[in-house]
């Protein structure tokens, strides 16, 4: 987030914000029959229940200290 425009710069950061941006971008949603769900203000769908981590290119892993079983 940049404190002066208020808004998020896509190009830095995880793999994830890239990613988001280029499905809104190309209107991945509508394309692939969630139509409904590409108009909404937030469309993205997540199971929270499921736990990833990111790894950098050192291979130091995010959130650190926790085990993946």
């Amino acid at each position: 987030m940049d404190p002066e425009t208020k808004q998020y710069d896509v190009r830095c950061g995880t793999e994830d914000l890239w990613w988001c941006d280029n499905l809104i971008k190309n209107d991945v949603l509508k394309k692939t029959g969630w139509g409904k769900v590409a108009r909404k203000k937030y469309p993205f769908l997540l199971d929270t229940s499921i736990f990833c981590q990111h790894i950098d290119p050192d291979g130091v892993m995010y959130p650190a200290n926790i085990g993946i079983t």
